[in-house]
């Protein structure tokens, strides 16, 4: 016996499960004259060869086709539908608007939907034969409903429509923003706002998950919003897992919002799935394709915006906004955008300060007029990876290259240290408590050292500050560094790596404390009111010794990974001019500072110092050579015009008509930096450029 499901009869009379007969369900057919829904299940024809699955359409008490199925039943009476089966199973979940009092008919059909969709206990679909329908005030859909109407697809006539007056709200609405709801959606209509000036949303996903809304067109909100989805009212919970497919929005004020209600909480719209969305301004000025206030992890594809009237005033194809989080790390994160199309927006993407780790793959651009195509103002903290466009893409960009691979730390391998092996490595330095010690150590990731930092009571730091960092106020910056660490991590007890700017500071996730290494990585928006920048392994309560290895500072959002051939003094070039040592030399005390030893077999010659200040050097002295001879190089020289920090200044040789002999020094000679009529800061750092041969 074949079962067939029949959505849209009258079947408010029949009780869940009931069989009827044949010819029952052709004289309730009869009655409809117009489209009705068939799911069947083993439905076959008399020779039982054909199975029947699709919409029958009726037209003057024939069947005149089987759209979506294989059954060829042109020109069939109604009455041999009745081969097709012995009895029908009517689901009275799946309820017609029509058996309601719904018309179709383009007056306010608000009531009769509300009973609809009310009727339908546990989960169901609502289905909207083809018509026109009025809605007056929100529609509130439940946990596990959809609202299915006609595409015009099938119909080849107007489908479903829906006309909403619903000023200030949504025409419809799943959720309530205080209980979770989910499992429902919005399939196969049009929703129009009545007449200019409706400032309502078409459809608000209000704290759901797992719901579709799925080919349907929402136009005319002037004033208001096509699609809404966002998180709890408080609590921070999220809309999430929601999806949005073959979607056209066109001439609404917002046409696609992610938000959140609260600004500081984790309120907001994650991990939702958009594909094949069309946007349209339709020369409405002001008009946002996309406005992201808060989101999380969502991904869009196939998302194509143009305004083919060309660029219209104050458009912008995506807006990721602030949102009104106060911390970065609620704003509008970890967004992908692949196979994105803008055209014709005054502005064609546009991101706030606070937005971060958004990525934009594959992109296009175009614009006819001299508009702005691309404006991130995040400090470069979201990526661009192939974007084209019109010949206006370069000119009318502002975009901050979001990724420098240079690493910003000195000896970031920890090979050297020309101070001695149980002191700080070469451009490092110590920054924890009383106790704290570190050292060369062979218990290495890469390369020939690592270094051992050891806490005896309290804390410990090993710490390198960029010398120059004013121009990454208000960009990202990322970090990573290998340590090896055998404790007990607690609330109190860690080992992590920070960035720290003098404002605030950003930690890495805590060293497990396995006894293995283990790749630490941190990234921080600088402050714009940054002090200094700085990069430290911090050692919280932990009276033990770990091991520290590749470290790496860069410019941008992507946490660089170590990698490559440590510099050591073995690999720097010979007969090269080239970097061979940074030293922080203090110029608030007179006496000499070690900055250089040459390496074992080979001769040195000195090109250059750099000194970058710390502060205003004052009438402060300097010189370099030798030990002993701290002279021999470069003799004492003011530093008058060394006038605040991160001014620079050279040292070097002063030259003369005849050329001076540069001298050279052997192996284990240690070259210092001698400081007189001290005057000026305690953190200066020395940069000192020779050549080895």
């Amino acid at each position: 016996m074949a079962t067939i499901t029949i959505l849209d009869l009258d079947v408010s009379d029949i009780v869940p499960g009931q069989q009827i007969t044949a010819a029952e369900m052709i004289t309730r057919i009869e009655a409809l004259e117009t489209w009705c829904q068939l799911v069947a299940d083993n439905a076959f024809n008399a020779d039982g060869s054909v199975q029947m699955t699709g919409h029958i359409q009726m037209n003057s008490k024939k069947v005149t086709g089987m759209l979506d199925g294989t059954a060829d039943k042109d020109g069939a009476t109604v009455g041999q539908i009745g081969i097709l089966t012995n009895s029908i199973s009517v689901n009275n979940e799946a309820v017609n608007v029509k058996i309601f009092g719904a018309t179709g008919d383009g007056t306010d059909q608000t009531t009769e939907i509300a009973a609809a969709v009310a009727s339908i206990s546990g989960s169901g679909v609502v289905y909207f034969p083809e018509g026109i329908y009025l809605i007056s005030s929100t529609i509130t859909i439940p946990t596990g409903v959809v609202l299915q109407g006609i595409n015009t697809h099938y119909s080849g006539g107007q489908g479903t429509r829906i006309t909403s007056t619903v000023a200030a709200a949504a025409c419809f609405q799943m959720g309530d923003g205080s209980t979770l709801t989910h499992s429902g959606g919005v399939k196969n209509m049009r929703i129009t706002a009545s007449g200019a000036g409706i400032d309502g949303t078409g459809i608000y996903l209000y704290y759901t998950r797992w719901c579709v809304i799925d080919s349907v067109n929402v136009t005319g909100f002037t004033t208001g919003t096509g699609i809404q989805i966002g998180g709890q009212a408080s609590g921070g919970g999220a809309a999430a897992q929601n999806t949005v497919s073959n979607v056209y929005l066109n001439t609404n004020l917002v046409n696609l919002l992610l938000t959140g209600e609260n600004a500081n909480n984790t309120s907001s719209c994650d991990e939702a799935i958009f594909t094949n969305v069309r946007i349209a301004p339709a020369g409405l000025a002001n008009s946002v394709g996309l406005r992201m206030n808060k989101g999380l992890n969502n991904s869009f594809r196939s998302l194509v915006m143009s305004d083919s009237g060309g660029t219209t005033a104050g458009t912008i194809g995506i807006d990721i906004a602030n949102g009104g989080a106060t911390v970065d790390s609620l704003a509008a994160r970890g967004n992908t955008f692949v196979m994105t199309a803008i055209e014709n927006f005054s502005t064609a993407i546009q991101i706030g300060t606070t937005p971060h780790s958004n990525t934009f793959l594959e992109t296009r651009l175009h614009i006819q007029e001299t508009k702005t195509m691309l404006s991130d103002s995040s400090g470069g903290g979201n990526r661009f990876i192939g974007i084209s466009g019109s010949e206006n893409l370069a000119q009318d960009s502002m975009i901050y290259t979001p990724y420098n691979p240079l690493n910003l730390a000195v000896n970031s391998e920890f090979e050297r240290w020309d101070a001695g092996t149980a002191v700080a490595p070469t451009g490092w330095s110590l920054g924890g408590n009383d106790g704290e010690s570190v050292a060369r150590s062979a218990d290495k990731r890469k390369g020939t050292y690592s270094a051992a930092l050891t806490s005896a009571s309290e804390n410990a730091r090993l710490l390198q500050t960029l010398p120059v960092y004013a121009h990454l106020k208000g960009h990202y910056v990322s970090a990573s560094c290998w340590v090896k660490a055998n404790y007990t991590p607690s609330a109190a007890s860690r080992v992590q790596l920070r960035i720290d700017d003098g404002v605030g500071n950003t930690k890495s996730k805590t060293h497990s404390g396995g006894d293995s290494w283990e790749l630490l990585t941190v990234k921080r928006k600088i402050d714009g009111s940054a002090t200094k920048v700085q990069f430290d392994i911090d050692m919280a309560n932990a009276t033990d010794t770990i091991e520290i290895d590749q470290a790496q500072i860069s410019e941008g959002i992507d946490v660089p990974l170590p990698g490559g051939t440590p510099i050591t003094e073995s690999t720097l070039p010979d007969n090269a001019i080239s970097l061979l040592s940074t030293t922080i030399v203090p110029l608030n005390a007179n006496g000499d500072t070690a900055i250089y030893t040459v390496p074992t077999g080979k001769t040195c010659i000195l090109s250059h110092g750099v000194l970058v200040g710390g502060a205003d050097a004052g009438t402060s002295d300097i010189s370099i050579g030798q030990n002993g001879a701290e002279t021999d190089f470069v003799g004492v020289t003011n530093l008058d015009n060394l006038d605040a920090a991160n001014e620079m200044v050279l040292i070097a040789p002063v030259p003369s008509a005849t050329p001076a002999t540069l001298k050279a020094y052997a192996a284990a000679t240690v070259i210092e930096a001698q400081v007189s009529n001290e005057d000026g800061g305690a953190t200066n750092t020395l940069y000192l450029y020779g050549m080895l041969f």
